[in-house]
């Protein structure tokens, strides 16, 4: 391709990745943000997450939130600045990686494709998540495993593979796909022993800081052990790959046919993007969330500008005699089919946004709520958000009483739940709160008829012996409730 259309290429991709982004940036968090958020808070007061806060995660996305509250930018939204970088220069790689097997253009497609991709109204993907944060060390590790072997890049393509598992463990089977299709053309041992290197020192890196605080332990009983029972618990499975499946086929299906002449046509490596698609998908073990899929997505826009680039090729010289106006057209009719179901969210108000996207949620109303927490209380005391609402915590600059920080693990039917009421009761005990903040919003504890119940009875006494209940302004859709401890 031209310089000039690459460059007016780049340019409409950054326009239409605003244009994507401009409303929700600003929203306010979500729960699982206000729980990486709060964890990062403690780690940067000297606290120890996974010891003094319960965090399924592996610690990367700690550190990345901790990242944006070092340089104090005065606002809560800073880490989904960083996720949005890591987005952009995971899209570049991409068209780097594309561009390497089937040429410029097609990179550029592939460009466009994630960027729309990524990013639907129904998703989650204007939030920082993980996955928004591991998709670039991922991509990177993808990127050196297709460049000319060397030491060095071996060692750099361990660190980020480590890194990557280090934010989510759902890409081991990618990653697993990828160094067994390195290893299956080039058979290079020496190489695979740098990789090993490198992905040895991602790991003592990113632990050490919980190993040199006896933290370790706490931090592999989240991830491993409980992430373990949550999903044997009922977490995904079938369920959420037919999910995927069925979603994307139907509101995607000039992608869905795109896949099939993929298949069909088979063009040059066109396993090595299959593999990896099925691997990613296969990974995420049949999440119930779309932002599972966000690195399976990687390489659905890959095959689709694949299969749009072979296609245009195939067709040419029955219409314009030219694959590139070609591709063009089938490009555009592509990006707007997919693009369509936002149609009705780009151009809401930051305000609209978050009054749509948040309805019937406590979202809107936790920065209210711990502006009130923060002036009935001092930095010493404590304060218990009773559900999974650590945004508040967050918001406030309060610590909770107990490391669950979520009651997600106290309620969810695992083998741990009792033993974890248990631990809950006795640390609230020990720290009494000063304000309870009670969310009555159901998706706030995923309560059910297999739930342990033994900290609803203690929660009900300790709130009716020892707390009142404050008034509030008599709109209260968002659930939440504001006790405090009644003075002696």
């Amino acid at each position: 391709m031209k310089k000039i259309l690459v460059i007016i290429s780049l340019v409409g991709l950054a326009g239409f990745f605003i244009i994507l982004h401009w409303n929700s940036v600003n929203a306010p968090l979500i729960r699982d943000e206000g729980e990486y958020a709060y964890a990062a808070q403690l780690l940067l007061k000297g606290g120890l997450p996974y010891t003094e806060a319960f965090i399924q995660k592996p610690p990367l996305i700690i550190y990345s939130y901790a990242l944006t509250q070092i340089f104090h930018l005065g606002i809560f939204w800073g880490p989904r600045i960083l996720a949005y970088l890591f987005l952009i220069i995971t899209t570049l790689l991409l068209g780097v990686l594309v561009r390497r097997d089937f040429g410029g253009r097609a990179g550029i497609i592939a460009m466009w494709l994630f960027t729309i991709m990524v990013f639907q109204a129904g998703f989650e993907q204007f939030t920082a998540n993980v996955e928004m944060f591991l998709i670039l060390p991922f991509m990177g590790a993808v990127v050196l495993s297709q460049s000319e072997k060397s030491k060095s890049l071996g060692l750099a393509m361990g660190f980020l593979a480590s890194l990557a598992m280090l934010y989510k463990p759902t890409v081991l089977l990618p990653l697993m796909f990828l160094l067994g299709a390195y290893f299956w053309e080039r058979r290079d041992y020496r190489w695979l022993m740098a990789i090993i290197l490198g992905g040895l020192s991602g790991f003592a890196l990113s632990l050490g800081y919980f190993w040199w605080h006896d933290g370790l332990g706490k931090l592999l009983m989240a991830v491993i052990i409980y992430n373990q029972q949550y999903a044997l618990a009922g977490a995904g499975g079938l369920m959420g790959f037919w999910r995927y499946f069925s979603q994307t086929a139907v509101a995607w299906w000039p992608v869905a046919l795109l896949f099939i002449w993929y298949l069909y046509r088979r063009p040059r490596r066109w396993w090595f993007y299959l593999g990896l698609f099925i691997a990613a998908v296969i990974g995420t073990g049949g999440g119930l969330y779309s932002h599972y899929f966000i690195t399976a997505t990687l390489f659905l826009a890959a095959i689709t500008a694949i299969a749009i680039e072979t296609l245009a090729v195939r067709l040419s010289p029955y219409f314009f005699k030219d694959a590139f106006k070609l591709s063009i057209i089938i490009t555009a009719f592509v990006l707007i089919v997919v693009a369509w179901p936002a149609k009705d969210w780009v151009f809401l108000s930051p305000a609209e946004f978050s009054a749509r996207k948040y309805i019937n949620t406590p979202f809107s109303a936790s920065p209210k709520i711990a502006v009130q927490v923060a002036a009935l209380t001092s930095p010493d005391d404590f304060v218990l958000v009773a559900g999974s609402e650590p945004q508040i915590l967050y918001y406030a600059n309060r610590t909770s009483p107990t490391r669950f920080i979520t009651f997600y693990p106290l309620f969810i039917p695992t083998p741990l739940a009792s033993a974890f009421q248990a631990e809950a009761q006795a640390e609230i005990r020990a720290h009494p709160p000063e304000i309870i903040v009670f969310s009555d919003n159901n998706s706030s504890w995923l309560l059910n008829q297999d739930s342990p119940k033994e900290f609803l009875k203690y929660l009900e006494g300790l709130l009716s012996s020892q707390y009142q209940l404050l008034p509030s302004d008599g709109r209260n859709p968002s659930g939440l409730l504001v006790f405090e401890k009644i003075k002696s």
